[in-house]
């Protein structure tokens, strides 16, 4: 890997982070956060079945509706 120089923008890059489809429950998003260490898990983003972005879901909302789908509590604009 090359290295990175500080003032870069790579320097700041995350590079994992937990994904879900949008038909998945909250319940299983949530279960991904805890099968690794993530560089960032605030939000799960949301994959569609090709790997394209469709949006992301904060965690405190998978919280707060276990029972429900990743895609009706995902934001679409972040």
């Amino acid at each position: 890997m090359a290295k990175v120089r500080d003032e870069t923008a790579a320097r700041c890059m995350v590079r994992s982070v937990p994904t879900v489809g949008r038909d998945a429950s909250c319940a299983q998003a949530l279960g991904r956060l805890s099968e690794r260490h993530w560089d960032y898990a605030e939000r799960v983003v949301v994959l569609d079945q090709s790997g394209h972005f469709l949006g992301a879901a904060p965690t405190s909302r998978l919280f707060s509706t276990p029972d429900g789908r990743v895609g009706d509590v995902m934001e679409r604009k972040i």
